[in-house]
């Protein structure tokens, strides 16, 4: 079952995302949305997302265990949530799911058409490097992933 994180889980989220290299600055900040599935007690996957209104920028996705769905299951979380908050859209930058991105309707654009908003995350700025693709998703694309 998907979860907002808490101040408790905070530990095991950083664990996660420094164990594949991404940033963990920001997680305690207002901004930031993050939520998690767990088994047993254990981690299996966090994603979230900060409020840039009207923008959103989803930040420390990583799954925990392979092929269990986890990762398709919180992204369409997450996707879910920023459509019902009323987000006009939605960025993303990675080196690993531009398919996934896509395939939800994402469209890839330069980091030069990013809002100054959205260049100024601390998770964006931390992470782009030229390996990084920039994703945008908008509202009626958000729609379809609501459902």
């Amino acid at each position: 079952m998907i979860s907002r994180a808490t101040a408790a889980d905070l530990d095991d989220i950083r664990a996660a995302l420094q164990r594949v290299q991404l940033p963990v600055t920001g997680l305690e900040e207002d901004r930031a949305r993050v939520y998690l599935i767990r088994r047993n007690d254990r981690l299996q996957g966090v994603i979230g997302y900060d409020d840039y209104a009207p923008h959103a920028v989803l930040r420390a996705f990583v799954t925990l265990s392979r092929r269990q769905g986890h990762g398709r299951r919180l992204l369409h979380h997450v996707l879910r949530e920023i459509y019902l908050q009323g987000f006009e859209d939605a960025y993303a930058l990675t080196t690993t799911i531009p398919d996934w991105l896509l395939a939800l309707g994402f469209v890839e654009i330069s980091a030069a058409d990013l809002p100054s908003t959205v260049r100024q995350s601390s998770d964006f700025s931390a992470r782009l490097t030229p390996a990084a693709r920039c994703f945008r998703i908008d509202r009626p694309t958000l729609a379809h992933c609501a459902d």
